[in-house]
């Protein structure tokens, strides 16, 4: 983890020093001062660099959706650049290079909202949004006017398809807009307040109205993203070597000095901001080099107990540091433990005893599946590239397989295109787990029905079998029922309730209702 951590940061330092040199190249070969659209170029470029490079630098789990983010955020660096030079093949780059972006901003886009789940429509909509993104870049070699053509259509292409998308996993959509709609709506007047202010600018080149779009569909997610998780202002010390004051009085300082420089050289634009990426880079190096401390940081800031708005913040924050330590766990099992147990079953074999040697093979081969199953139980295995509801299916599915002698016939009802923020993913699928499992164990039924589904902000989740149900009176006092025991307390710290039921004629009937809540969801989907 640490060596792909450093690795990222020296990427995006390698691209601010490849920054530096371009810009040091258009000091060169365009002696002439710039103004207006190019200023602006620069000055985004800028942002978007200390923007890239801060996320990495606290995103010390090496978290994929943020490497994504960052490797984002320098293509677009590199598009603003290329857009200063006023030569026939940066503009070409450019407009390429804008192609390349809104697939992955629409391709990071839904990702991001599906917090990195597979869903119906995914494969061919992903299929359709890479070949167009490939056919445009073709068309640019065949003929210009075929190209303008077909850039129009990857666009309304994937417009089309985000509102698709929308139209068919409305219930998701409304859920990030209901809970997200604070950070969304101040990142979208950040994004068209500036547009509208430098629209004279951008008027005056043709350039950068080809790119406006690009500007408004790209810059969105970008600040959504900082404004839901990353860089909030109760942790951001944590991770600084510098207190934020001092900082602020370190800009202030360094700005004075580019004044007097200014004022005293008459420095242009370009050198300006030279001299300002320059600063930067010894800023990033200097970040890398703290690692150790920002570690150090990052887990103080983890394990820190912060004030909570209301209770049920509370335990969902709770449920959040057990799942984490459960994933510790769990990757402590896989890369310690069971590569021993592995690396040792290797050497059995070499083993002449047939008798011992299967006998040993045999125990290492129980122990392998108890720790998995036990790993499982820990931090659940979801599969990304399937959805929540095959996620599900496939675990009632191992359930059974390990209860061969009972004949139960089960039946699993749910929406495919059912959303459970995370961590609810967890939480049901370990009741889900759970009360399967009980019902192989104790119920001696024949059926077993569980329905799941979401519906006006709440989790619903029923489990039926037809066996021989327990005595009520005595639920919160049967010992061996600590799985049942255990979920009525976690449903009732997230405000929920679970209800017991008799089922007729034999049976029973359980059924757990609790809110979903998505103020921490995709918070805790980027910093997990």
């Amino acid at each position: 983890m640490k060596e792909d951590y450093l690795n990222r940061l020296k990427f995006l330092i390698l691209n601010q020093v490849l920054v530096i040199i371009f810009l040091c190249y258009e000091l060169i070969k365009n002696s002439t001062e710039i103004y207006g659209s190019e200023i602006i170029s620069l000055i985004l470029t800028t942002i978007i660099l200390i923007n890239g490079f801060c996320v990495s630098f606290i995103n010390i789990r090496n978290v994929k959706i943020i490497n994504k983010f960052t490797d984002l955020v320098v293509l677009v660096n590199w598009q603003f650049l290329i857009c200063l030079d006023e030569r026939y093949l940066f503009y070409e780059l450019s407009i390429l290079l804008g192609v390349y972006i809104l697939y992955k901003t629409i391709d990071f886009t839904l990702n991001f909202i599906f917090q990195d789940y597979s869903y119906p429509y995914k494969k061919i909509t992903d299929l359709i949004l890479k070949f167009m993104c490939i056919l445009t870049l073709m068309t640019r070699f065949i003929q210009i006017k075929l190209f303008y053509a077909a850039m129009q259509i990857q666009l309304l292409l994937s417009i089309g398809i985000f509102i698709f998308l929308i139209t068919i996993y409305r219930k998701r959509f409304m859920f990030v807009m209901r809970n997200e709609k604070k950070n969304l709506i101040n990142s979208f007047l950040m994004i068209i307040v500036p547009i509208l202010i430098i629209l004279p600018f951008l008027l005056k080149d043709q350039r950068h109205i080809d790119n406006l779009i690009w500007y408004v569909l790209i810059f969105i997610p970008l600040f959504s993203i900082n404004k839901i998780a990353l860089i909030s202002k109760d942790n951001a010390n944590y991770f600084l070597p510098v207190k934020r004051r001092s900082i602020r009085k370190l800009v202030i300082l360094f700005f004075m000095f580019l004044s007097i420089f200014n004022y005293i050289y008459k420095l242009n634009i370009v050198t300006n901001f030279i001299l300002i990426h320059s600063a930067i880079l010894f800023w990033e190096v200097y970040l890398m080099l703290e690692y150790e401390d920002a570690k150090d940081r990052f887990q103080t800031a983890s394990s820190k107990d912060n004030s909570f708005r209301n209770s049920i913040e509370n335990s969902l924050r709770l449920i959040i540091k057990e799942e984490e330590i459960k994933r510790d766990i769990s990757n402590y099992l896989h890369d310690e433990v069971l590569q021993d147990i592995l690396s040792v079953k290797n050497l059995i074999t070499k083993s002449d005893n047939p008798e011992i040697k299967q006998l040993i093979i045999n125990t290492l081969d129980y122990l392998n599946v108890s720790i998995r199953n036990e790993m499982n139980t820990y931090h659940p295995v979801m599969l990304k590239d399937r959805t929540l509801k095959e996620n599900y299916q496939n675990l009632i599915n191992s359930i059974k397989y390990f209860y061969p002698l009972k004949n139960i016939s089960i039946n699993f009802e749910c929406d495919e295109t059912l959303f459970l923020a995370i961590p609810y993913d967890l939480i049901v699928y370990r009741m889900i787990k759970e009360l399967v499992t009980n019902a192989f164990k104790h119920s001696n039924g024949t059926e077993l029905n569980i329905n799941l589904e979401y519906n006006e902000e709440m989790i619903i989740l029923m489990v039926k079998d037809n066996g021989k149900g327990f005595d009520f009176n005595k639920l919160d006092n049967i010992k061996n029922q600590k799985g049942l025991i255990s979920i009525k307390e976690q449903v009732k710290m997230l405000e929920g309730s679970i209800d017991f039921l008799k089922n007729n004629p034999s049976g029973i009937i359980i059924i757990a209702k609790m809110p979903m809540k998505g103020e921490d969801s995709y918070k805790y989907f980027i910093n997990r």
